[in-house]
């Protein structure tokens, strides 16, 4: 059985460690570093789960994304 998500649902995609690290392109401890001292977007904690909201981290490459992972996120952001 398939459902429909109606247009009020929240569509906003939420990645956990790992893909944010795939997406910055650095380890899983460098992004728990990077967000304990606000370089990156604060992630959203639901239980015990950690993640972050993936249109805040688009925003914040698009924005530049300074001082992430040795500029490696900023070099493939601007490629």
């Amino acid at each position: 059985m398939q459902y429909l998500k109606s247009p009020q649902q929240d569509t906003r995609e939420l990645l956990d460690v790992r893909a944010v690290a795939e997406l910055i392109g650095c380890s899983s401890r460098n992004v728990y570093r990077l967000a304990e001292s606000g370089q990156i977007p604060s992630p959203v904690k639901i239980g015990g789960l950690v993640r972050w909201n993936r249109d805040s981290l688009d925003d914040w490459i698009d924005a530049g994304c300074p001082h992430a992972c040795n500029g490696k996120a900023v070099a493939d952001a601007n490629a």
